[in-house]
């Protein structure tokens, strides 16, 4: 098939950029065969198909460089709002945007387009699998962009599915001439540096996946940037390996002139830069770093070793230490090496993370950079943060996402509540998982008493339920109890039988509905050598269950279940902990992910002990880390609970009375 095209103006994209004012255009089978003007040669007269274009413009398609096709229909949409993206556009987004919205949008922009003469186009929306699909159909090219971001968007809740959504919209595309699929991040503030690091390695992995991202478009951005990071975002985008061939970054309205020109050569001495960063901290808390600069040219071996007495050093190096966590810069620090020598370190508490201990399970990520005369040198060190006495919980394994959560430094008294009567000799504490619920094992008495409380966790709100268990299945003398998961199980430690007792419950968490599970489904502790059980726990699916052992030589006894919340399938698994820093214990609990540990230590200055867990719910691997008095409120600590995600700390004892005390600081 061969059309012709003439009476045209032709503009072209040659290397001289030609225009034909009587120009024609031959094409044969989808493809230009020839450009010329004035007479037309005679072979192709007699074309398949012959249009006279009457003067009309023929021009290769224009190219939208950045596009959000569906957009459209917001046409006209608060575009008088202030701060129109995050007031009005971003919730208007989350409440109306579907796949059929974008396809509806994006078809609608693919006619505009092409009717403007726009052929190709680079996108980056939600559901970006239905734009490719309008533009695979329209004929157009386009690259789509799978967007990720941190604001609740339409299409993802988490990065993790974003990512996977990328990977559908590469599968999707695969192969297809015309579209290609894109991951496009939508700015550094709605990312943030790992996730745009993790961006760019995945684009490394997947080199047809090219990168969109909205880059140094606004003051608050700049803003954002100075203030998590030390850096414009050009130079954030740098160092998170974003900027690669191919990628395209929109609006740039906020750069300056030496971000869009050539790097100044480098004239100045030649320095090495050899550093011994620790992946760890100190045992005095503090992580260090020491730096050796060397005049590279002088330096006689070829695999340089840190030589601190070597006389090619150099002096005068400004060196800059930048420090992050996951959520940001935390500390910087400059200075000028001597004899070559520069050395960096420093506690916690001089940065400006929450809280005055490391984070466990956070990375930390440290830049080096020195710089002598226009020369300069970077290097970068990770160390990921382990349990020690230096790390407190963190993160996304606290369920508060409160630093303080289950840090027993930021505990202070907060209020009291005197549980006799009901209860005369108070032990075991534990409470429901919504903290509207507070059972207190009465000793003298072997009752189970139940207190209401009308706010969660506000002992000041408690009332006694009236309706106590009587435990008539064991001796005089029961210590603690605990629940299953699900509130469906309770299990009694009984000292004087040297047992744990299962019982059912007919209400979750209803302890007057309790029916004793029978000798066969209880667990004799005798067995690990168990004299004098106290307290127990479980961890979260009951396939572990811890005894505290009250003797002269205390202990934390671990046995393994093979079926979860099932005592009669429990046996001891050798990984005990001994408690060679209390005596007598009386209580012991868990943080909520298993990394920390406490003991009621009440012959010890009447004290709770917090223990770190290199390996969670290995009670083997505990350290001590940080002891908390209490001796102002307790003389002899018999129980101790948290609650409301780990902010709030209880403690009963010989003075018949529980004490609240806050640790949300």
């Amino acid at each position: 098939m061969q059309t012709l095209l003439h009476n045209a103006r032709v503009l072209t994209m040659n290397d001289t950029f030609d225009e034909y004012h009587c120009g024609w255009i031959v094409i044969e089978d989808g493809v230009i065969l020839t450009v010329g003007q004035n007479e037309i040669p005679e072979v192709y007269k007699s074309a398949d198909e012959v249009i006279d274009m009457n003067g009309d413009l023929i021009m290769p398609g224009m190219i939208n460089t950045h596009c959000h096709m569906p957009m459209t229909l917001f046409r006209g949409l608060g575009e008088d709002v202030d701060d129109r993206l995050f007031r009005y556009i971003l919730p208007l987004e989350r409440e109306a945007i579907t796949p059929e919205v974008v396809r509806v949008g994006a078809n609608l922009a693919a006619l505009e387009m092409m009717l403007g003469g726009v052929t190709t186009v680079a996108d980056m929306y939600w559901f970006e699998y239905e734009i490719g699909r309008v533009l695979d159909v329209s004929g157009m090219r386009g690259i789509v962009g799978q967007s990720l971001a941190d604001f609740n968007p339409p299409d993802h809740s988490t990065f993790d599915e974003g990512f996977a959504i990328v990977d559908d919209l590469r599968n999707e595309f695969c192969g297809n001439t015309r579209i290609t699929a894109s991951i496009a991040p939508h700015a550094p503030y709605s990312t943030g540096k790992k996730i745009m690091e993790r961006v760019a390695k995945y684009a490394e992995t997947y080199p047809e996946v090219k990168i969109q991202m909205h880059l140094a478009e606004m003051k608050t951005e700049m803003e954002w940037c100075e203030k998590n990071y030390k850096m414009r975002p050009i130079e954030l985008a740098e160092k998170s390996g974003i900027l690669q061939p191919g990628a395209i970054m929109a609006h740039c309205l906020e750069v300056n002139v030496e971000e869009i020109t050539e790097p100044t050569i480098v004239t100045g001495k030649p320095l090495l830069m050899l550093s011994e960063g620790y992946n760890h901290v100190h045992a005095d808390g503090k992580y260090v770093l020491d730096v050796l600069i060397f005049d590279a040219e002088m330096y006689p071996e070829t695999s340089p070793t840190f030589n601190r007495n070597a006389s090619y050093t150099v002096d005068g190096v400004n060196i800059d230490i930048t420090l992050y966590n996951e959520e940001g810069l935390i500390h910087n620090y400059n200075g000028l090496t001597k004899d070559g020598f520069f050395s960096y370190d420093v506690l916690a508490r001089e940065t400006n993370q929450d809280g005055t201990l490391w984070m466990i399970n956070n990375l930390y990520t440290v830049n080096i950079k020195a710089s002598l005369d226009g020369q300069i040198v970077e290097k970068q060190i990770e160390f990921l943060a382990q349990a020690s006495a230096y790390y407190y919980n963190h993160g996304d394994s606290s369920p508060s996402n409160n630093p303080a959560a289950f840090n027993i430094v930021y505990a202070s008294f907060e209020k009291s509540l005197d549980v006799n009567p009901p209860v005369t000799t108070p032990e075991g504490l534990i409470f429901s998982p919504d903290g509207q619920k507070m059972f207190i094992v009465d000793n003298t008495g072997t009752q189970i008493e139940e207190f209401t409380l009308s706010i969660a966790w506000d002992i000041g709100t408690a009332i006694d339920s009236g309706s106590p268990y009587n435990v008539t299945d064991s001796g005089t003398n029961i210590e603690d109890i605990a629940f299953s998961d699900n509130g469906m199980k309770m299990f009694v430690v009984d000292r004087t039988g040297i047992k744990i007792m299962e019982y059912t419950l007919g209400t979750a968490y209803d302890v007057s509905t309790a029916t004793y599970s029978g000798d066969s489904e209880r667990l004799a502790v005798t067995a690990a050598s168990t004299e004098n059980p106290e307290d127990l726990a479980f961890n979260n699916q009951g396939t572990k269950l811890f005894v505290l052992e009250n003797t002269d030589a205390d202990s934390i006894l671990e046995y393994s279940c093979t079926t979860g919340f099932d005592v009669s399938t429990c046996s001891h698994a050798s990984s005990d902990f001994a408690l060679t820093d209390s005596t007598n214990a009386d209580a012991f609990e868990f943080s909520s992910d298993g990394t920390l540990l406490y003991v009621a230590d009440p012959n010890g200055d009447d004290r709770i002990l917090q223990y770190y867990l290199s390996t969670a719910w290995d009670v083997s691997t505990a350290s001590l880390a940080d002891t908390f008095d209490i001796s102002a409120q307790e003389s002899a600590a018999r129980g101790l609970a948290f609650g409301n995600s780990g902010t709030k700390l209880y403690v009963t004892g010989t003075s018949d009375t529980v004490w609240q005390y806050d640790l949300d600081r």
